[in-house]
């Protein structure tokens, strides 16, 4: 066979469209009318907007200007129009590789338009008919736009336009193949006609680009890494990794040496050393203690032990299961313990009337004895004003100096206490007996007229008066 001189149409001019509105070989029209290259794979060729089997022609000898076909894959090929392709299988052709796949249009002498089949007989003889078949050149795209457009449609090559001979080169590009994993070496690579991107793995450290992460180590593809350990050790900061170790200093408690018995606080980004926690309970019959561990402990002290409950009316007071108690005084029939003594009660004071200084107080502890009417008040009030609800709720469940009798006083009993002589702005009372009295209105537990009303007495001005029950006033307890 004669050596082949090179595929026809590969110099036809202007690669466009000609008489008739017909594209030329490689060429296809567009939607807008003009013309395009057509892409139709390997040993193809564009005819009448149609992928053909490319065939070719002897150059020289007895049989120059004819067209052929490989016998390897049984093929006939004929001209038409100056232009070589496949136009039917041979019948009497080797069938090993494909069978009858291919259908025939001899009949009307029609371009064969199946290609599948016709590639995979054909490319047993592909080395043979490279080494003396010259590449086929992809043209260049006109843009309509005074430019000339070139797209293989692969993303690993720099396309570009030979503007001299308006044909396409495409250039291998391994950053065209970037997969985003550190564990692999990306290439382009050529594949028969075309290129591909591959892939080789390494091995050893990598970096996942994580900031929240510390170097890695490539298993696989893949870059395993552990997290950062952004704990700075400082109990002031809440430590956190957001593109890098990040650490927000709070405010609150911290824990400077390991007891809960010391209340450490955050100062800045310092722990600082809070006060011992006294751990008083306030019983008088404990011995409180704190564990650096457990925290407050009260133990109870030993039984009979001498304390003080508070009261001015019992007598041999002493501590039972860590509470100080005493027994009440006894008098004489028709004496009553007034103020820590026995006496002869004066009811006058239910018929009271205000007289210019009261007096006849006693101060122990949290608790004041009224000699004239022989009550013993809280000393201080309830650290919220309440509703008159909650004012009786909290009398009766307040324990104070032994004794849980306590109960909201009567508006009589609020008005013996009254020091209608204070001057300068004070709350009318005896402020040594009773300090940093509220000059506002107190609740008494007489009821006005019918329920949701009660009588309140003013320590601003004196005046009492009726309170709708579900107001704001301040209380003090009375037993």
């Amino acid at each position: 066979m004669p050596t082949l001189l090179a595929l026809v149409g590969l110099t036809l001019a202007g690669w466009g469209c000609t008489v008739d509105g017909k594209c030329q070989k490689g060429w296809i029209k567009d939607v807008d009318g003009s013309c395009k290259p057509l892409d139709c794979g390997w040993r193809m060729i564009a005819v009448d907007g149609e992928c053909v089997f490319e065939a070719y022609k002897y150059p020289d000898g007895g049989d120059a200007g004819q067209c052929y076909f490989d016998t390897y894959t049984g093929y006939q090929a004929e001209t038409i129009d100056g232009i070589c392709y496949v136009t039917d299988r041979d019948a009497d052709a080797d069938q090993s590789s494909d069978g009858a796949g291919v259908a025939s249009d001899a009949a009307d002498g029609q371009a064969l338009e199946t290609v599948g089949e016709v590639i995979e007989d054909a490319r047993g003889a592909q080395d043979a008919l490279d080494a003396d078949v010259a590449p086929v050149a992809v043209p260049c795209v006109d843009d309509n736009d005074g430019g000339w457009i070139c797209d293989d449609k692969v993303n690993c090559t720099e396309d570009k336009c030979d503007l001299a001979t308006k044909t396409c080169t495409f250039t291998p590009k391994n950053s065209g193949c970037h997969d985003g994993k550190p564990c692999t070496v990306d290439h382009c690579v050529a594949s028969g006609t075309s290129f591909t991107c591959t892939y080789d793995l390494v091995t050893g450290a990598c970096d996942d680009g994580d900031a929240c992460t510390g170097q890695g180590t490539c298993l696989g593809a893949t870059c395993v890494a552990e997290p950062l350990n952004c704990n700075d050790g400082n109990p002031c900061t809440t430590d956190s990794c957001q593109s890098g170790c990040q650490h927000l200093v709070h405010d609150g408690a911290c824990d400077l040496d390991g007891s809960v018995c010391t209340p450490d606080v955050c100062v800045g980004t310092v722990c600082t050393a809070g006060a011992p926690n006294a751990c008083d309970d306030g019983s008088a019959c404990t011995l409180d203690a704190c564990n650096a561990v457990t925290g407050c402990s009260s133990t109870p002290l030993a039984a009979g032990t001498a304390c003080n409950d508070g009261a001015a009316c019992t007598t041999g007071d002493g501590c039972t299961n860590g509470v100080c108690a005493g027994t009440p005084l006894s008098c004489a029939a028709g004496q009553t313990c007034i103020a820590g003594a026995c006496a002869v009660p004066n009811f006058d004071w239910a018929h009271w009337k205000p007289v210019a200084v009261p007096s006849g107080f006693t101060v122990v502890g949290d608790t004041v004895s009224h000699a004239l009417t022989g009550r013993v008040w809280q000393r201080g009030v309830a650290a919220d004003t309440l509703n008159f609800a909650e004012a009786v709720a909290y009398c009766e469940g307040l324990a104070l100096a032994g004794h849980s009798d306590w109960r909201l006083p009567t508006a009589v009993e609020l008005m013996s206490v009254l020091d209608l002589t204070v001057l300068g702005g004070g709350a009318l009372i005896d402020a040594t007996a009773f300090p940093n009295t509220p000059v506002a209105a107190f609740w008494s537990g007489t009821a006005w007229g019918g329920s949701g009303w009660s009588v309140g007495i003013s320590f601003d001005n004196g005046n009492g008066g009726p309170i709708e029950a579900t107001s704001k006033r301040h209380v003090r307890c009375i037993r």
